[in-house]
């Protein structure tokens, strides 16, 4: 995206690395997109965050709510009203509050949804990872009422059109940037149901601006793709291709901490 603004919150306590949230608001001209926290904890001035955003005319169908953890109803109702979005952050909200927002009512209100994953440090390190949680929460608490389906939606299509993206990504469509998935098909399941349990090294193609960036060791043999740029390795015992010099990459962090460090997200070694 070329243009997107940011504010930490609202709130007196607010991180002031984005500056005052009003003249950022001003900048997007009620278009370009919006985000900012909301209610990330159960204190009085953080119930009123999303009053204290209307009023100061920055909640409009521009602006991307994020967490919303303690959301109340009147505030749903309120941003349903003004056509906003909101971004869930399942692990993230069940680490640090021990709960989610009013999901079901946000839902049937039709609140545009998409998911993430937050920092690092309070969320996940991969999507998967929070639709197990948004799934075991739907099961419990919302009688199923979010489904695999659902959950994909809310990390593609949902998503883009709360960037204001759509035209260009989010779906598989003709004329839009090819990023897609392929993995190994099973006619006896529900292909949505099929993805959310997959695990890294079951991605058979991963296409990113209609470039493989990863994939099977046997599309070597696709005879259009120059695969002097690609890296050989082992991801949990599969042979993969990878785009670029990864392993690289990861050895000068590893020489400037002076550590073998491992990372959860990138645990790959090399197949040569």
């Amino acid at each position: 995206m070329d243009h997107i603004y940011v504010a930490h919150s609202v709130s007196e306590n607010r991180l002031e690395w984005c500056g005052n949230l009003q003249e950022h608001y001003k900048k997007t001209n009620a278009i370009l997109p919006f985000i900012v926290h909301v209610c990330e904890g159960n204190t009085k001035e953080l119930h009123e965050e999303i009053e204290s955003l209307n009023r100061l005319g920055a909640l409009n169908s521009n602006t991307i709510l994020v967490n919303g953890v303690y959301l109340e109803e009147a505030d749903i109702k309120l941003i349903s009203a003004k056509k906003a979005s909101l971004v869930w952050l399942p692990n993230s909200n069940a680490r640090l509050y021990g709960r989610q927002p009013n999901i079901k009512l946000i839902s049937d209100l039709g609140i545009p949804v998409a998911i993430g994953t937050d920092s690092s440090d309070t969320g996940s390190t991969t999507l998967h990872s929070e639709f197990k949680t948004a799934l075991n929460y739907s099961k419990e608490y919302l009688a199923n009422k979010i489904t695999a389906r659902t959950l994909v939606e809310m990390t593609t299509i949902n998503a883009a059109k709360i960037l204001g993206i759509d035209k260009e990504v989010g779906s598989i469509a003709s004329g839009k940037v090819a990023n897609l998935i392929v993995f190994e098909d099973n006619q006896e399941y529900d292909p949505f149901d099929i993805f959310l349990k997959l695990k890294q090294e079951d991605f058979r193609m991963v296409v990113h601006k209609g470039k493989m960036v990863f994939g099977d060791s046997e599309f070597r043999k696709i005879p259009t793709v120059d695969f002097s740029q690609y890296t050989e390795i082992r991801l949990n015992g599969k042979s993969k291709l990878l785009y670029g010099r990864p392993l690289q990459l990861i050895e000068r962090i590893r020489h400037k901490l002076s550590e073998d460090i491992v990372f959860p997200f990138f645990n790959i070694e090399s197949d040569e």
